[in-house]
């Protein structure tokens, strides 16, 4: 009970809705360029589509980069439960997802193989934030006792 007091939960809120606006951000910045330049001249139901089925496997490659970056910076932060703050991170984004998939109603995006991936590959660069945020906070406290 003492963890949930400590983690400072406004932080890790904004910055899971950041690290999620940045990943829509990407996906429409992706879909444009596919609509300019990749095939243009299609109709508005062809981007739409297309969206839709290359989300999941923009998200799977793009994601786990911001999730480090992101974990990485929130334990600089907080100095403090590094890995309960990548797993809470994760958690919170993914809330945030099951939200919009609810408001959307498209439930079956949720049991699909494709989005429990992109939950690992997340987890995955979140952990490694974490891992190396703590790294380098032990490196720091080293070098101070030195």
């Amino acid at each position: 009970m003492k963890l949930v007091k400590e983690i400072r939960w406004p932080l890790l809120l904004v910055t899971a809705l950041g690290m999620m606006v940045f990943l829509m951000l990407a996906d429409v910045v992706f879909v444009t360029y596919y609509a300019q330049l990749g095939n243009p001249g299609q109709p508005q139901e062809f981007y739409n589509e297309f969206a839709m089925q290359t989300a999941g496997a923009f998200v799977f490659c793009l994601a786990p980069f911001p999730a480090y970056l992101l974990t990485r910076w929130l334990c600089a932060k907080t100095g403090q439960h590094f890995f309960a703050y990548a797993v809470l991170l994760v958690a919170a984004f993914y809330g945030f997802d099951v939200i919009m998939i609810a408001a959307m109603g498209a439930w079956e995006g949720l049991a699909s193989p494709q989005y429990w991936l992109n939950m690992a590959a997340m987890l995955a660069g979140a952990m490694a934030g974490a891992h190396f945020a703590g790294h380098a906070e032990r490196r720091v406290a080293v070098a101070a006792s030195a």
